[in-house]
């Protein structure tokens, strides 16, 4: 995805600060993330899809809603890969709804969001050129390609996404035409669809953004020298998402059920939801997809900024192939030249998608101080007369609105923001449509040469829209940007890495033909077509096949001054082989190992792997190990700590045999014993390691096999789920103020009480119960039994904290609810991180009064 967020700007914020858990004792499936939307609900019921037991299911369900009296609308049907409906109903039915016989899991509906601009294109952008895609050399695609001529043919993939411009050459001009790639497509959203429903019908074209052409030239586009990873598969585009590049849960499971019910050997999506758990109604769909024979490949996310964690749904699934991004060794750029008095190429970001890009030759540059500085150089408060000239001015201070505001009215031509330090370059956008003036960014080091330049001399610059070849900054780490794992239940992920910044590829013709974008978006469909160059060369997604062959052939990739591997939570198996996904004859029963054993006091385990040799000859391969960075995800104090701390210490590693055989058609066997007890529990560190099988003979094959191992070195009930509290979170709040309060307060069921709270980890289950203040250990009766498959909270996700609501009810036996008696009382927060029935951690509050009235 291009820099996934949940939900929209500040709607976001205003979802989780009012977010209605739900209240009561039924057996409640709700799953709280981010970006829950309130009153939507995907419920599934017993029986097999598309059977007569599951009709039967669903009949049930309406005729106990119905006995109810409880309102509720249909929004869509699942009949395919899931029996379920999305629907439409008040929350305070969710309790009701979730303890229904009739009614297996029942999940509140997300949404996604693309943070991409969705402004429309600058009438019709200048055309540029296809170009070879330069990550191809490196995961081996151009060998693939070239020597063992796999293009991907015979293979169906799915796309879901924004639609695409199928008139672009990259895709032959057609659609469903004989001969034409693109065979399969539907537009389940429309351009204004909501999780009410959408504007279906047969045309995903792309009219109003460039996020899915983009996406699908990288798989499979074929234009002159640019050619996709796959550009001989057959493509079903499903369009998800609308014209703001926003789409919902229930939308994205209908495609798949489409995608399968066309035929699709592989789906690819570049978009996520975050927070999500491997039981979510998302990763639950995509996982039924798996096991009905489609590979299901998903971006990691764009939260590298959040710490561990982070990795979205529905890829954090054990059955999806979830990919991160890394930075490769060159990526092309558009640039702009220091011409005064050198010729030095500075790389730079496309200028916003609704403005026409300006064509500068020799125009001068100078530090955008404000009136009266020679330091501040925000360009948030007015500028003197730069007329003519552009401007180098800081990124932050205020939005990029108010930048390019003062900048024009001071007479410049374009605005140049540098960002503070060199990560990923991302192209600067602006919130309001109507505000055109140009503008690109450029890394802090590019930025320090030209303002060393402009404090001795008159520097001048020329630029236009062409790209050429740079050296990255960080070549082969993974991407700054990239979302962290593990899984809420230290599952392995990512599963692997693909190239992700700065991708040169297809975008729709009134966009100018092809542009960049950076982000797991992009290297997510990169795997997805190395999936298919595998899967053309005999790969089968039945037993593991098509997963095994991509995931355990990656390439760990090293630490440039730790000179060890990163740590398995941030690369998975490393960066995708395309030569060795398609060559590969082994086969492993598992791709990776998640070490995890977070309730008992074991320090070392045995692991017994095997693999099938599917070549016609015999297999004779070393095994060895190699140990990486351990991390952790939270400091000495407790506190979640971004990014995630290092150390050195690493786990022991012993082998049954140092050689493994396997005859052609045959299973090759060994085992491990791994101890952890190198590592001090209470440091809460994450250890991870590699399995590296290599040819006896010494003779390359091109790529090694790989295999994965992390886990947590300590036990779950050690884990800080809620934050120290010297945090002062939790806390006792008025329900609408958010205020933490510290002293006697009166509520009343006008006067809601809250509890504002802060997770640190993904909690499986949160029980919250009442006591009184006299007695806190003694609970009086419980609140909520059972909210569970939290997120953690995210920083820049507008979901920082939770909030939950009392207004007055409690249970006091598991059928009766009660309005609470009037006394003081505590409000107590049950928190359990993996197991329910092990002891959570508990906050209690400080006391409150309850008042009828």
């Amino acid at each position: 995805m291009v820099r996934l967020i949940s939900v929209w700007g500040a709607l976001a914020a205003a979802l989780v600060s009012n977010l209605p858990l739900s209240v009561g004792q039924g057996n409640s499936n709700t799953h709280i993330t981010p970006d829950t939307i309130p009153h939507q609900y995907i419920v599934t019921f017993p029986g097999a899809p598309g059977t007569p037991a599951g009709a039967a299911g669903a009949q049930t369900f309406y005729n106990q809603m119905a006995a109810l009296g409880i309102p509720f609308t249909v929004v869509m049907n699942y009949t395919v890969i899931m029996n379920g409906m999305s629907i439409s109903v008040d929350d305070s039915y969710s309790d009701t709804v979730n303890s229904l016989s009739g009614v297996t899991y029942a999940w509140q509906l997300s949404a996604s969001s693309i943070d991409q601009s969705t402004f429309a294109a600058a009438g019709v952008l200048p055309r540029l050129p296809p170009k070879p895609m330069l990550a191809h050399n490196y995961t081996g695609v151009d060998h693939v390609h070239n020597q063992l001529g796999k293009t991907g043919a015979n293979v169906k993939i799915g796309i879901l996404d924004a639609g695409v411009d199928y008139t672009h050459p990259a895709f032959g001009n057609c659609y469903k035409t004989p001969g034409c790639r693109i065979q399969y497509g539907w537009d389940f959203i429309g351009d204004n669809g909501n999780s009410y429903g959408g504007f279906p019908d047969d045309n995903p074209i792309e009219v109003c953004t460039q996020h899915g052409t983009h996406v699908a030239g990288i798989v499979a586009g074929n234009d002159g020298h640019y050619k996709g990873v796959a550009p001989g598969a057959t493509l079903g585009i499903y369009r998800v998402l609308n014209c703001r590049l926003l789409t919902y849960e229930n939308f994205v499971i209908k495609a798949m059920e489409q995608s399968f019910i066309d035929g699709m050997d592989i789906i690819t999506m570049s978009l996520g939801f975050p927070g999500k758990w491997s039981e979510s109604g998302i990763s639950v769909a995509a996982s039924n997809l798996a096991r009905l024979g489609v590979l299901m490949v998903a971006a990691a996310g764009n939260r590298g900024a959040e710490g561990m964690w982070a990795v979205d749904g529905p890829s954090i699934s054990p059955h999806c192939v979830s990919v991160g991004s890394a930075d490769f060794p060159i990526y092309y750029s558009q640039y702009m030249n220091v011409t005064s008095n050198e010729n030095v190429a500075i790389r730079r970001t496309m200028n916003p998608i609704n403005i026409e890009t300006p064509t500068l030759n020799n125009v001068q540059i100078v530090r955008g101080f404000t009136v009266g500085s020679t330091t501040d150089d925000f360009g948030c408060a007015p500028l003197p007369d730069y007329t003519g000239k552009v401007v180098l001015l800081q990124i932050g201070g205020c939005m990029m609105d108010i930048k390019a505001s003062n900048a024009q009215a001071a007479g410049a031509v374009q605005m140049v923001v540098y960002q503070t330090s060199d990560d990923t370059l991302y192209r600067p956008e602006y919130t309001n449509y109507l505000t055109v003036f140009p503008v690109v960014s450029i890394f802090k080091t590019d930025a320090t040469y030209l303002i060393n330049k402009i404090a001795t001399t008159t520097v001048r610059i020329s630029s236009k829209s062409d790209s050429i070849v740079f050296d990255a900054i960080t070549p082969r780490a993974p991407s700054s940007f990239s979302s962290w794992g593990p899984g809420p239940t230290s599952e392995v992920k990512p599963d692997l890495l693909g190239p992700g910044v700065n991708i040169y590829a297809p975008y729709p013709t009134y966009a100018g033909y092809y542009g960049h974008m950076t982000g797991t978006s992009m290297s997510t469909p990169y795997v997805a077509g190395v999936a298919a160059l595998a899967m053309e060369n005999g790969k089968s997604n039945a037993n593991n096949g098509t997963i095994s062959a991509v995931v355990n052939t990656a390439r760990p990739q090293m630490h440039p001054t730790v000179l060890r591997p990163y740590s398995v939570a941030r690369q998975g198996a490393g960066i995708v082989n395309a030569f060795g996904a398609t060559a590969s004859q082994a086969i492993f029963n598992f791709t990776s190992v998640n070490g995890t054993f977070p309730d008992t006091d074991w320090r070392d385990f045995d692991v017994f792997f095997g693999f099938t040799n599917i070549g016609t000859t015999p297999i004779e391969m070393n095994i060895t190990s190699v140990n990486t960075i351990s991390s952790s995800g939270f400091d000495a104090q407790k506190y979640l700590v971004i990014p995630p701390r290092d150390n050195a210490k690493i786990p022991a590693i012993w082998f049954n045999k140092r050689q493994v055989t396997a005859a052609a058609g045959k299973l090759g066997v060994f085992n491990i014993n791994l101890d952890h007890s190198s590592h001090v529990r209470e440091d809460l560190f994450l250890y991870s390691a590699y399995l590296t099988l290599f040819p006896t003979a010494g003779v390359s094959m091109g790529f090694n096999y790989t295999l994965p191992i992390l886990g947590f070195s300590y036990k779950s009930t050690q884990v800080p789920v809620l934050p120290p509290l010297a945090s002062g979170l939790p806390c006792l709040v008025f329900n609408v103020q958010k205020q933490c309060l510290s002293t006697l307060n009166t509520f009343t069921p006008a006067i809601r009480a809250g509890v504002l709270f802060r997770l640190q980890h993904p909690a499986r289950r949160l029980r919250v119960t009442l006591a009184k203040a006299a007695t806190p250990t003694v609970d009086y009766g419980v609140i909520d039994e059972n909210i569970i498959y939290f997120a953690r909270n995210y920083m820049n996700a507008g979901s920082y904290n939770y909030t939950y609501g009392w207004g007055g009810d409690v249970f006091i036996t598991p059928t009766q609810k009660i309005v609470a008696p009037e006394d003081d009382y505590v409000v107590k927060l049950n928190v359990y991180t993996y197991d329910i029935d092990l002891a959570p951690v508990t906050w209690t509050s400080i006391p409150l009064r309850w008042r009828l009235a």
